[in-house]
């Protein structure tokens, strides 16, 4: 059997003869990979366009496009350049095995086909695949994390900075209120610098493996309700209405703390994007074994592009808030990988200039 690291990878066959396409198809099967089949060169870039394969076996001699020119056509395209490709062939001369590296393939395997020696290239060729794609994701983790603390981490302090050096340069002429006015403003960037600071190390302890899954059973009304009350200075200051509409016998079971963190991005983000005089509506609706949690401003809402980026760490999506609040889009990673640690998905719904509505779900307690 193959490892489970490329278990249900998706591999195209490309034979016309029927016969090798069948026992290939078997041999592949049976050791967990989902195949897909075609008996030409038309067929399989219909193929490729439609379904993108995790890995092509690519026969040369076929009637109409030969293996030669469908490699080509599928190694400079770049929707589908990435994909390695394997020939198969009789054809044993060394000038036929450079065409094929020289049209993009990868490895070249000899008919009459030995079927240790495919699943072992197409194991290790799949290998190769995912490690670069896993190697991507790390690097755009590293680009995040360095400009984050490059830039992100400091504009927070020089708000700080600028609010405590005019409290020290004017405290004996200011009025009682205006001092009040101006430890709110310093409580509030203090609280923002010290949220980001925990989500840079939630989110480097969480890469490299320093957070393990503790699940429990949790009340989730009650956790809600920790999160409003840490967020009562940003509540006040935009006068916004909140309701905690889930029921007090919401019981989940997952890892409190990481629903916690999740719930406090997710709300302080639905402060932050509020109009002033706003409403944000907290709901938890149960789905046979799970619950949705849903988390509703009535703010800024967001376009379609913004909506489709905001979970991608390769687009960076980060706006100002109402009141000028900085932001990394951090955050709403952290929400991603938290909510998929304990098992569930997490979407959002929006409309521009009205409204954003963020969903996760969680398994329901026992």
């Amino acid at each position: 059997m193959v490892s489970n690291y490329i278990e249900n990878s998706k591999v195209l066959v490309v034979d016309d003869n029927s016969t090798n396409l069948g026992l290939v198809h078997e041999y592949l099967s049976k050791n967990g990979l989902k195949v897909l089949l075609a008996q030409d060169g038309e067929s399989a870039l219909e193929l490729v366009d439609r379904e993108i394969p995790d890995l092509v076996l690519l026969d040369i001699v076929m009637p109409g496009i030969d293996g030669f020119e469908v490699c080509k056509r599928i190694t400079t395209n770049p929707k589908t350049k990435n994909i390695p490709v394997i020939f198969m062939s009789a054809l044993s001369d060394i000038v036929d095995k450079i065409r094929g590296f020289e049209a993009g393939g990868v490895d070249y395997i000899t008919k009459p086909l030995s079927q240790p020696e495919v699943m072992v290239r197409v194991t290790s060729h799949l290998t190769i695949k995912k490690q670069r794609e896993e190697l991507i994701v790390l690097n755009a983790d590293k680009d995040k994390f360095f400009s984050i603390i490059a830039h992100d981490l400091k504009n927070p302090f020089f708000n700080l900075l600028g609010f405590t050096e005019y409290l020290s340069e004017n405290s004996q002429s200011l009025r009682t209120e205006e001092i009040t006015e101006v430890s709110r403003d310093i409580n509030s960037s203090a609280r923002s610098v010290y949220n980001l600071l925990e989500n840079l190390l939630n989110w480097a302890r969480l890469k490299t493996g320093g957070i393990e899954y503790h699940p429990i059973k949790f009340n989730l009304r009650t956790v809600a309700n920790n999160v409003i009350e840490l967020n009562l200075n940003g509540i006040d200051s935009k006068n916004i209405d909140v309701y905690n509409n889930i029921d007090s016998s919401a019981e989940a079971f997952g890892d409190v703390n990481m629903i916690e963190t999740v719930l406090r991005n997710l709300f302080s983000n639905a402060i932050k994007f509020s109009n002033i005089n706003g409403r944000i509506e907290l709901n938890a609706e149960k789905h046979h074994n799970e619950w949705e949690v849903r988390i509703k401003d009535t703010g800024i809402g967001m376009n379609a592009d913004e909506l489709n980026n905001i979970f991608n760490i390769k687009s960076k999506v980060s706006r100002e808030g109402t009141k000028g609040e900085g932001g990394t889009g951090l955050g709403l990673l952290l929400c991603k990988e938290f909510v998929e640690k304990n098992g569930g998905k997490i979407w959002a719904d929006s409309e521009i200039d009205k409204w954003s509505e963020f969903h996760f779900t969680i398994e329901a307690a026992q």
